[in-house]
C-alpha cells in the first residue's frame, strides 16, 4: 500500500512540526516519528482502524493527541488530514471541497461519496459547496 497526502495534510503536518519544534526541537522529531510509525501501520493493515463514516477511517497517533483521517482505494491510502483530537473533524468536509484541483479525480469522487449526501443531511455535498463559496 502507498500513502498519499492531500495538500491540506501536508500543510497541517508542516504547521504541527513547526509548532512542536518551536516548543522544543526534539518534540517535533518525535511527533514525525510517530506519524511515520502510524503511516506504516496503515500500510500494513488499514483495516485495523475504525471506519468513522462510510469509507473514511481514523488512525490515532501514539503519544500525541492527533488522528490521521484517510480513505483507502486501489492499495493507496489517501490521507485527508492530520488533526488534533480537539479539532472539529467536520473541517474535513471543507478541506475536501478545496482539494478538487489538487488530487486525482477518483479521490474527489470518493470524498463526495464519503462526505456528501449523508442521510438526514439538509444539504448535499454540492449544495454545501455552493453555500461555502458564497
Amino acid at each position: 500500500m502507498t500513502i498519499k497526502l492531500s495538500p491540506f495534510a501536508e500543510q497541517d503536518l508542516d504547521q504541527t512540526l513547526e509548532f512542536y519544534n518551536g516548543q522544543l526541537e526534539c518534540i517535533g522529531f518525535e511527533f514525525l516519528e510517530e506519524v511515520n510509525f502510524t503511516f506504516e501501520r496503515i500500510k500494513e493493515n488499514s483495516g485495523q482502524f475504525p471506519v468513522i463514516y462510510k469509507k473514511m477511517r481514523k488512525a490515532k497517533i501514539n503519544k500525541f493527541p492527533f488522528n490521521i483521517f484517510f480513505i483507502e482505494e486501489l492499495s493507496i491510502a489517501f490521507i485527508i488530514g492530520i488533526f488534533h483530537s480537539r479539532r472539529n473533524p467536520n473541517i474535513i468536509k471543507k478541506i475536501s471541497q478545496t482539494m478538487k484541483d489538487k488530487v486525482p479525480k477518483n479521490f474527489v469522487k470518493m470524498l463526495k461519496d464519503t462526505l456528501g449526501n449523508r442521510k438526514g443531511s439538509k444539504h448535499s455535498f454540492e449544495t454545501r459547496k455552493k453555500m461555502s463559496d458564497a
